[in-house]
């Protein structure tokens, strides 16, 4: 029999939930019990079973409503099962989901693609691209601008290097991102600091850096890595870094890095523009999550017309 139960934050059992996150057919560290107590407010629960998927409800309450969200640093959520879930389940979940909260607004993994219809879910670039052949061979498929970049850096000698100074990457990020972000405050950095350390602490973190000739960071990236993905959680460029194509020469040093090995590479997204020509400059390829906005009185309306 297959019962979906809700469960408060207080009462789920995490080591179950880990574990379902880990052998998971869909797994993504954004689901990890230690990545939601770092970036989300509240974490209820939808649980399939024994924890055989689960879907994280990450909420706040904003002028008394119950709202589910997605927080910062973390691209997607949605249901994690250790099999592919047949359309009933799906829809189980996303209608006790919907039953749980006034507003919604937030991100599914791919695994809900065979609903998304059903429920007005809108699809959003992901950028991946699979590591499983030679640096030289990937390099083929880039734009001729990513070259050209790659190339300028080259010629400037840029030094690229894993690093574990933190300090130097706040000192670095953090000024970068306030150019970047207009709401981001004081409990945003707070959460980005919890999630760095976590990171870290669970050891599926790497920091690697771009410096010019003078020691002078000028790129930075923080990548997660799994046994199957690298992700690029978090990166910047310095203006003088645009210039000299530090970014460009950051992510070919990072590739050539893990090439040749059972590997993707998720570049996450992106909705801009700009910032997806960049990632698909390196030969990238789009892989949709969903999007879900929706209000209760926005449902209640649909019932009846």
């Amino acid at each position: 029999m297959t019962e979906i139960s809700f469960v408060k934050q207080n009462q789920i059992n995490w080591q179950k939930w880990d574990a379902c996150i880990t052998s998971a057919h869909n797994s993504l560290p954004y689901a990890y019990s230690w990545y939601l107590n770092a970036v989300a407010e509240y974490t209820d629960a939808l649980i399939l079973n024994d924890y055989e998927a689960v879907m994280p409800l990450v909420w706040l309450t904003k002028y008394g409503v119950r709202c589910i969200y997605q927080p910062y640093y973390c691209q997607q959520l949605g249901i994690f099962s250790l099999k592919k879930l047949t359309t009933k389940t799906l829809n189980s979940f996303m209608q006790a989901m919907l039953s749980n909260a006034a507003y919604v607004d937030t991100n599914l993994n791919p695994a809900i693609a065979p609903v998304a219809d059903k429920f007005d879910l809108l699809p959003k670039k992901n950028l991946l691209l699979e590591l499983n052949k030679p640096i030289d061979e990937l390099k083929k498929n880039y734009a001729e601008n990513t070259k050209r970049n790659i190339s300028k850096a080259t010629k400037a000698n840029m030094q690229f290097f894993e690093s574990h100074d933190l300090n130097a990457f706040y000192n670095f990020y953090l000024p970068t991102l306030g150019n970047q972000k207009l709401n981001f405050n004081a409990k945003d950095e707070k959460k980005l600091r919890a999630l760095v350390k976590a990171l870290f602490e669970n050891k599926m973190a790497r920091l690697f850096v771009v410096a010019g000739t003078d020691n002078t960071w000028q790129a930075t990236m923080i990548m997660v890595q799994t046994p199957n993905r690298l992700i690029n959680i978090i990166n910047a460029s310095s203006e003088t870094g645009k210039k000299n194509g530090a970014s460009h020469f950051l992510f070919h040093q990072v590739l050539s890095a893990f090439t040749e090995k059972n590997l993707l590479f998720d570049f996450e997204g992106s909705s801009i523009p700009g910032i997806a020509r960049f990632y698909e400059g390196f030969g990238a390829y789009r892989n949709d999550f969903y999007h879900l906005k929706t209000t209760v009185i926005k449902r209640l309306a649909q019932r009846f017309l």
